[in-house]
């Protein structure tokens, strides 16, 4: 059973109510990235996509990371002064003035008391302080990806929450992306038929914009109803497989793409859409150039925000599958070619190694998808399945961290468009779900407008 949520005019609300009991220091930890990685690791820092070159290099202590304070608050276009006399340290952003002494782990920050992870120190001439205290100090977004020991801080702090719709088309796919940077990316549009849903899906979360547009293969389940979607938005950015089809839906297509002169870009293989802060979005496939089944000419799309992966795969069979030379391994796999057997086979399911796999498929459909020995496969490896037949629209969203799952119930009539969500119950025991947004506000520090202490010479 499923507990109903209060109707949204979004199919995800930034503070979707999940009540887990959970500790404030565990969440602490979870929010603001412990940072504990190897001493053998190197940590990189990148202030809004630059790479900072420190003379001093980051390291961790007691579970933190401490960074050399100069040339991250330089790098976010802050003052900074040094106070011999006091051995203090004094930041200056428009109207934020950050006070620190080593040794002390408490901070001013305009004037009120802030209680530091870790006490700054000097080490070879460098002042060396936490860096999530650098970060949020400024109001900045700060993010930690495990997996290459990366730092990622931007000016931007609406840089927060990814929200991915596995929109209910029946038998055929569609897939909205809402980016933590405020882009939105749509992958394919079901069925002709399916057109006004998916539009009035998007325009429900007050998108007017598709910033990227990717048709995975000309299939009519996948394109049919891209024509009035082109249509009905600005559409910045269109991605397909370089293939010929004969199709009067394809011609359609392609024709209303031309009526807006929009710019085809092929999707391939090495072809990165999106790169920014923790942020990436990157074509997989296809690998080769021509293929026997039209399938295996999905564009297959892997979007990474910091420590968690989707993975969209089209409609790609196990040919397309054996030449993905990318890492693959992903947190949530869209399955490929709606469960069918020919899809998701056991070496590339393993390489995935996915929490959850979605599968967009119609009720009682002619195909018998999905297929059992699929789910069988699937079970056997402890994935937990999500079925739009089953389930209806699902929508997943995620801070970096934390993946949080809802259903959504969607229906058009001619007053208005209702959407209700319902939580659909955690299974991993390795995450935690949480509300993000009551979180951030709990927990975050409030600064106040004073006139900045005059900053000493540099130190």
């Amino acid at each position: 059973m499923y507990n109903k949520l209060p109707s949204h005019k979004k199919a995800i609300s930034l503070r979707t109510h999940v009540k887990v009991l959970i500790s404030l220091f565990l969440v602490y930890n979870t929010i603001f990235f412990s940072l504990c990685v190897s001493a053998q690791q190197p940590i990189n820092v990148l202030v809004n996509d630059n790479i900072i070159d420190f003379a001093e290099q980051p390291f961790v202590e007691n579970g933190r990371t401490l960074v050399p304070i100069r040339a991250v608050f330089e790098a976010l276009g802050a003052e900074v002064g040094w106070d011999e006399n006091t051995q203090s340290i004094m930041c200056k952003k428009n109207d934020v003035c950050v006070s620190l002494t080593i040794g002390n782990n408490i901070a001013l920050i305009n004037n009120e008391l802030t209680q530091l992870d870790a006490a700054p120190k000097i080490i070879n001439g460098s002042t060396m302080v936490p860096v999530r205290f650098v970060a949020e100090s400024l109001d900045c977004f700060v993010g930690w990806q495990e997996l290459t020991g990366t730092v990622y801080i931007a000016d931007n702090k609406s840089l927060r929450d990814l929200h991915v719709h596995f929109i209910d088309v029946g038998q055929g796919d569609c897939m909205l992306i809402m980016l933590p940077n405020g882009q939105n990316l749509l992958i394919d549009a079901g069925n002709a038929k399916d057109a006004d849903t998916i539009i009035e899906y998007i325009k429900a979360q007050e998108i007017s914009t598709l910033d990227y547009l990717i048709a995975t293969h000309p299939h009519s389940d996948h394109i049919g109803g891209l024509v009035k979607v082109i249509e009905s938005f600005d559409i910045r950015n269109v991605y397909m497989p370089n293939i010929s089809y004969d199709t009067k839906t394809y011609k359609n297509v392609l024709n209303a793409i031309t009526k807006k002169n929009l710019i085809i870009h092929t999707a391939k293989d090495g072809v990165t859409i999106l790169n920014t802060n923790g942020l990436c979005a990157e074509l997989i496939a296809p690998v080769e150039e021509v293929y026997k089944n039209t399938n295996d000419y999905s564009a297959v799309l892997k979007l990474t925000y910091l420590n968690n992966i989707f993975l969209f795969m089209g409609d790609a069979q196990q040919i397309s599958e054996n030449l993905i030379t990318a890492d693959v391994r992903a947190n949530v796999l869209k399955v490929g070619h709606h469960g069918s057997e020919t899809s998701t086979k056991e070496q590339f399911l393993k390489r995935v190694s996915p929490e959850y796999a979605v599968i967009s498929v119609g009720k009682n459909n002619s195909y018998g998808h999905p297929s059992q020995t699929l789910l069988d496969r699937l079970t056997q490896i402890g994935v937990s399945i999500l079925r739009t037949d089953q389930d209806g629209t699902i929508a997943i969203s995620s801070n970096g961290n934390v993946l949080v799952i809802n259903t959504v119930d969607f229906s058009i009539n001619t007053q208005k468009t209702v959407m209700e969500s319902n939580i659909i119950p955690f299974k991993n025991n390795q995450k935690k779900l949480i509300d993000f947004a009551e979180t951030i506000d709990l927990l975050k520090y409030r600064c106040y407008n004073q006139e900045s202490s005059q900053l000493g010479k540099a130190g």
